[in-house]
């Protein structure tokens, strides 16, 4: 039986492709450098022609095995879209420890979807016009659009790679700090603080030391970007 081929859509800022591309039975490959992200999403979905996408962060790597893992739970009638959860890579020795542990998980509404690596139906996003979250968090934005229509989204484990490092993750922390309020305009602030500083705590009593430092570095960016965004700068 032949595989079915989907379009595969990056939003890049300098024209980067994620590796192992070779690996996925492409239709058409999207690419889009636009700002804001949120513009540039929308905008790769309006090309799309398969009735299954991929969205795939240009700082992937993306094994022989990714697209069977994803397909498989894709195809279910009741499922609109799945995000693989990715290993680190880029941290040296707490490349290991660098993302939490998450086991199979169906999001709720309100919950953030991931575009980094992820298949998408496209008949349930062709209609999505961001209407927060432009400049970050369109990602949540979209997976909300996705769970109203009465779909679930799921996080499963998949062989994917995120090749971020310790720069990488110092500047989307900043970045998704100062865009929080834009995400989450109805959510309580000050609990997001506290929230974000006692998080290394109760992830080091939970999973360790190594899993609490990278957790903290983090969220202490996360922080300084919310600070920034608070101060006006």
């Amino acid at each position: 039986m032949p595989v079915e081929k989907i379009d595969v859509c990056i939003v890049t800022r300098d024209g980067k492709i994620p590796k192992g591309l070779e690996n996925i039975p492409i239709n058409k490959l999207i690419i889009n450098d636009e700002r804001p992200i949120g513009v540039a999403r929308k905008r790769c979905v309006q090309q799309v022609k398969t009735p299954i996408f991929a969205f795939i962060d240009d700082d992937m790597i993306i094994d022989e095995y990714w697209f069977d893992i994803l397909y498989s739970v894709i195809k279910r009638d009741n499922i609109g879209a799945v995000w693989g959860i990715i290993t680190g890579e880029g941290y040296g020795w707490f490349s290991k420890y660098s993302h939490d542990n998450i086991g199979f998980k169906e999001l709720k509404y309100g919950e953030r979807f991931n575009t980094n690596n992820c298949l998408i139906k496209t008949e349930l996003v062709k209609d999505w016009v961001p209407s927060y979250g432009i400049n970050c968090y369109e990602d949540l934005d979209l997976g909300n659009h996705i769970i109203d229509k009465g779909y679930k989204v799921l996080f499963i484990p998949s062989t994917a790679i995120h090749h971020k490092g310790w720069g990488g993750l110092k500047r989307s922390a900043l970045w998704a700090g100062y865009r929080w309020v834009e995400g989450y305009q109805n959510s309580n602030k000050i609990r997001e603080y506290i929230r974000r500083i006692f998080a290394p705590f109760l992830v080091m009593i939970l999973k360790g030391i190594p899993v609490s430092i990278y957790v903290f570095y983090r969220n202490f960016w996360f922080i300084i970007g919310m600070i920034k965004r608070d101060m006006g700068r």
